[in-house]
């Protein structure tokens, strides 16, 4: 076959298109056989699930920490009266909110889960050979014409999209709602993070102090010494209330970062993402 005769063939509509879904269709299924968009993909997953499981374990030892302050017992004797206080009882509000938050870590550590099983399906042999079936089939429906009737067009558009959704959908999920936390949220965790561990330690140091005051219950009988221990409680209280506010505050900004990267984004996306899909094949 002369030079000119596949110059004129290379102009004509049928195999510019035939070649150009081709080299389409090579790229697609290089890139689906790389692993690459896989395995970047589950390497975000993993790291997401490190910070939940961390975020998880900090909130169960935060709630420990406050279980004990709320036990702890301010003893004061006054001229023989006793009276007892217990300031870390006013933690009790946040303790009920860093129950919600672990089970919330939990829930999103299991979302994040679910994304990477759903990874190794999309990687699945068989969803690449359906890919490669599909892409095949493009290609010779424009070498033979049949992308010029309505009936082959529909159905074979289709099958495409369809393959296309499942091989890419979740791993191109994963990428976006990865760039979009780096991008906004990742500042926001790390100091929530800091500062719910930093609270953490806060409301051990406070509740060390107030044992050690409670231990002297029993020598400060007199009503100076009580006054002075009266001051002490009031600052613990003061103290717990100020930690309370902190914590509540951390939690809240955590429980945003992970439901809007484990839940929310990844529904966003696969929402535009199908979206687009039926815009393309109403085209």
């Amino acid at each position: 076959m002369s030079r000119d005769t596949l110059r004129r063939l290379a102009r004509t509509p049928r195999i510019r298109n035939a070649v150009l879904a081709a080299v389409a269709g090579v790229i697609i299924l290089l890139l689906a056989q790389s692993r690459w968009l896989d395995d970047t993909s589950t390497g975000h997953i993993d790291n997401a699930l490190q910070r939940a499981l961390v975020a998880f374990a900090v909130a169960r030892a935060m709630n420990g920490v406050v279980s004990v302050a709320q036990g702890t017992e301010f003893a004061l004797e006054p001229a023989g009266i006793g009276v007892n206080f217990a300031p870390g009882q006013v933690l009790d509000p946040i303790n009920d909110m860093v129950e919600r938050f672990a089970w919330v870590m939990l829930a999103a550590s299991s979302s994040l889960g679910v994304q990477k099983a759903l990874l190794g399906m999309s990687a699945w042999w068989l969803t690449n050979a359906l890919l490669a079936i599909a892409i095949a089939v493009s290609v010779i429906g424009f070498l033979r014409g049949w992308w010029q009737h309505a009936r082959f067009r529909l159905w074979a558009s289709r099958a495409l999209m369809v393959v296309l959704v499942l091989r890419f959908a979740v791993p191109l999920t994963v990428l976006l709602g990865e760039l979009t936390y780096q991008q906004f949220l990742e500042p926001q965790y790390t100091t929530a993070q800091q500062e719910l561990e930093d609270t953490r330690d806060r409301i051990g140091a406070i509740t060390d102090a107030v044992q050690g005051d409670a231990g002297e219950g029993g020598v400060l009988s007199t009503l100076t010494n009580a006054a002075r221990s009266l001051g002490n409680w009031q600052e613990s209280v003061a103290a717990y209330e100020q930690a309370a506010s902190d914590a509540a505050e951390s939690s809240l900004q955590l429980i945003v970062v992970f439901l809007l990267q484990s839940v929310v984004l990844p529904l966003l996306f696969l929402w535009a993402l199908t979206g687009f899909c039926r815009a393309l094949l109403r085209s």
